[in-house]
């Protein structure tokens, strides 16, 4: 395959976006500027929560689980950082810090920047998750109920889901009406920009 013809996300209706595609974007900045902006929610939103927003009942029932749920949230989380955030092109060895400055920023899930509750959402759920497959010191996740009861330590997976997808839609809005030469556009461009060279 040729490397312009790689996909990088798949748009609304169906239609596939391509390196070529997003190439000619960043070209002319100017006139593609409204693609540019809502790619960033089709590929993270197709890429790690639009599978779990399948409408059927016999998957809700039997396939669809708060725990791989939470998991994309995390992955999510840093990706989402990756592309937003100046000096975090790449994560690693910065996990910490973009669930530290994600929860600080993030007006739908603000609940988790208050008492040192990233720093412990980080360690227990993210870390849990991802290093010894379950939550840990109390967190619990599962998918009805408030969105985080502090009492328990609860995550409603599925509302903490939707938040964060309003917040990359807030963050695609955001890209609409800054200039193109913000430190906002700069930081994104840069990771497409990375996004190409390694496809």
């Amino acid at each position: 395959m040729n490397k312009n013809d790689i996909i990088l996300a798949t748009d609304d209706n169906q239609k596939d976006i391509t390196v070529r595609d997003v190439e000619g974007w960043i070209k002319d900045m100017e006139k593609y500027k409204e693609n540019l902006a809502h790619f960033i929610y089709i590929r993270l939103y197709g890429r790690y929560l639009k599978p779990f927003d399948f409408e059927s009942e016999v998957y809700k029932k039997s396939y669809k689980n708060g725990f791989s749920l939470m998991a994309n949230c995390c992955l999510l989380i840093e990706t989402y950082i990756s592309f937003s955030v100046s000096g975090f092109m790449d994560t690693k060895d910065k996990s910490e810090r973009c669930f530290g400055l994600f929860f600080t920023t993030a007006k739908r899930l603000s609940e988790f920047s208050h008492n040192g509750l990233s720093k412990d959402f980080f360690k227990n759920v993210r870390c849990g998750i991802l290093h010894v497959g379950e939550t840990r010191n109390g967190w619990k996740i599962r998918r009805d109920g408030l969105l985080f009861d502090t009492a328990t330590k609860t995550i409603d997976a599925y509302q903490f889901s939707q938040n964060l997808k309003h917040e990359i839609k807030d963050f695609s809005e955001r890209l609409k009406i800054e200039d193109i030469n913000s430190p906002l556009w700069l930081t994104y461009i840069a990771k497409l920009e990375n996004i190409i060279k390694i496809a």
